[in-house]
C-alpha cells in the first residue's frame, strides 16, 4: 500500500511538471537503525521505513503544511521533546514533518500494539488533530491533488514557485477520507486529542512510563509547615505535600515555584524529568519533596519584575536587561530551599 502511494506520487509530480522527487542518500539504512535503537523500545512503522528508503523528503518541495522533514532533524526534534519537555507531546508520537511551529506526527509501533496515524499539532495550545490513518493515506491523498490540478505556479522575479493546495481544499478532504477509515486502534472515532496530559490515550500514558502511581495522588503524609520545623533543626525533611503553585518560573531545565498549602511556603526547584504533570501556576499538586537544612524563604522575585516593567516601558533597556539578569541569578542561580522528586496533579 504505502509503494502503490509513493509511485503514485512520482507519477503525479512528474505528469505535473514538478521537480522530480528523489531517493534518499547512501546512509539512510544507518539513520534509521539510529533511530529505532534511540526510540526503542518503541519502534518506527514499517509504512514510515519505506518511505525513507525510497525517498527524500526535502525534495518533496510541493506539499501540504508543514512540509517534511529530514529523519536527522525528526529524530533530534524527538529527543528534545522527551527529554527537555517531558509532558508537552507524547513519545509514542514521532515528528515527520515540521514547519513555521507546526508538526505532523506519526504513531510510532509500541509492544503490543501497532502504530501509523498520522496526527498534526501546532505547539502548546493546540490539541492533536487525527488527519490520516497512516502514512500511506497521507501520500496517496497528496498525489490525488496534485492529479486534479490542486497546484498553483508562481513566478515571481525569474524564480518558479509552486502552491500547493492554492484553494484551501486538503482539510475537507483529509477529513472525508479519514472518516470512512475510523475507527482507528487506540484512539477509536477520536479525531480530536487534548494537548493535557491528563487526558491522553492509555496506550500514550503506557509508551511514556506513566503509572497509576505517577499519574493519581498518593496521600500528604507532611505539610509544609512540619516540613520546614523539621528542615529548620539542621537536618534534611521530606514527605509529600499538597499545595497550591502560587509562583513560578521556568527554563528548559525545570522549574522554580513557590508552593502554600495553608500552613506555610515553600520554595521549590521541580527538574525537567519530573515536570510531565506540571507544575502550573495557580493549579493544586501533590508533590514528593526533599528539603534541605535551614532552608530559606523563597527568591524575592516581584522587585526584579516591576523594575524590568519598568525600565522597559521607560525605554530604559540597560536597566531593563540588568533586571533580567537579576531576575534569572535569582531563579536560577541560587538553591532552592526543596526539590521536587515527583508532582502529581490534583484536580
Amino acid at each position: 500500500m504505502i509503494d502503490q502511494a509513493i509511485d503514485r506520487l512520482v507519477a503525479a509530480y512528474t505528469a505535473a511538471g514538478l521537480p522530480p522527487i528523489r531517493p534518499p542518500g547512501a546512509s539512510v539504512d544507518a539513520v534509521i537503525a539510529k533511530v529505532n535503537a534511540t526510540i526503542h523500545p518503541l519502534r518506527l512503522p514499517e509504512q514510515l521505513v519505506a518511505f525513507w528508503r525510497r525517498v527524500d523528503p526535502a525534495s518533496l518541495t510541493v506539499a501540504p503544511h508543514p512540509t517534511p522533514t529530514t529523519p536527522e532533524l525528526a529524530l533530534s526534534t524527538w529527543v528534545t521533546h522527551r527529554d527537555d519537555f517531558p509532558g508537552m507531546t507524547p513519545q509514542l508520537l514521532f515528528p515527520v514533518c515540521y514547519e513555521r511551529h507546526s508538526f505532523l506526527f506519526v504513531e510510532l509501533d509500541a509492544p503490543g500494539q501497532t502504530g501509523g496515524a498520522c496526527l498534526e499539532w501546532a505547539f502548546a495550545g493546540s490539541a492533536f488533530t487525527l488527519v490520516a490513518a497512516d502514512i500511506a493515506a497521507y501520500l496517496d491523498l497528496m498525489a490525488a491533488m496534485i492529479e486534479l490540478g490542486e497546484v498553483r505556479e508562481h513566478r515571481t522575479l525569474g524564480r518558479v514557485h509552486h502552491e500547493f493546495d492554492p484553494d484551501g481544499r486538503w482539510p475537507e478532504y483529509q477529513e472525508a477520507l479519514l472518516a470512512r477509515a475510523l475507527p482507528l486502534p487506540g484512539l477509536g472515532d477520536r479525531v480530536v486529542l487534548d494537548e493535557d496530559v491528563r487526558l491522553w490515550p492509555p496506550h500514550w500514558l503506557a509508551a511514556d512510563g506513566v503509572t497509576a502511581q505517577d499519574r493519581y495522588p498518593q496521600g500528604a503524609t507532611a505539610t509544609v509547615g512540619t516540613l520546614l520545623l523539621a528542615a529548620g533543626k539542621g537536618a534534611e525533611a521530606s514527605g509529600t505535600i499538597q499545595a497550591r503553585v502560587v509562583s513560578l518560573v521556568g527554563s528548559g531545565d525545570g522549574a522554580r515555584i513557590t508552593v502554600d498549602d495553608g500552613t506555610g511556603t515553600l520554595d521549590v526547584w521541580c527538574p525537567a524529568a519530573v515536570c510531565r504533570f506540571g507544575p502550573v501556576i495557580r493549579r493544586a499538586f501533590e508533590l514528593d519533596v526533599r528539603v534541605r537544612p535551614f532552608p530559606s524563604a523563597p527568591p524575592e522575585l516581584d522587585d526584579t519584575h516591576a523594575r524590568l516593567v519598568r525600565d522597559a516601558l521607560e525605554h530604559d533597556l540597560g536597566g531593563a536587561q540588568e533586571a533580567v539578569v537579576e531576575t534569572y541569578r535569582l531563579a536560577f542561580e541560587t538553591p532552592a530551599a526543596a526539590e521536587a522528586t515527583a508532582i502529581r496533579p490534583l484536580d
